[in-house]
């Protein structure tokens, strides 16, 4: 089960997002985490961390998409979807940017899967922590 995970910052909110990407970076279910700067008013310090974690990973873990101004969190997430499209996986999630996932979260997504998983039918599955 791979994912591509989109995420939607604005304003000032850098340390929420930080906290989003710190609880995502070493999963092994991730394919590719797409962030959306909707109108962020710290684009180096964005632009910054991204770099040192793709670097790390040694691979493009991290594909940022930037809006100069906020598209709001419909504008944001449409764009994160259409770039989703791009990369290969089995599902996409879709994350606030004050979204920290918790820990084991792969287990749970599996075990709701495969207890309403149809071959003929596309699934959405909404979860709330």
């Amino acid at each position: 089960m791979k994912f591509n995970i989109i995420t939607v910052t604005y304003g000032e909110r850098f340390k929420f997002l930080k906290q989003v990407l710190d609880s995502l970076i070493d999963s092994n279910s991730i394919n590719k985490i797409i962030v959306i700067d909707n109108g962020s008013n710290e684009k180096e310090k964005i632009d910054l961390y991204i770099q040192k974690i793709n670097k790390d990973k040694n691979k493009d873990l991290i594909k940022l998409v930037r809006h100069e101004k906020n598209l709001g969190s419909a504008g944001g997430f449409s764009s994160g979807i259409s770039e989703a499209r791009k990369y290969p996986c089995d599902y996409v999630m879709m994350l606030d940017d004050d979204n920290v996932i918790e820990s084991g979260w792969e287990e749970k997504i599996k075990l709701n899967f495969n207890l309403i998983k149809s071959k003929d039918k596309k699934i959405i599955l909404s979860l709330n922590r």
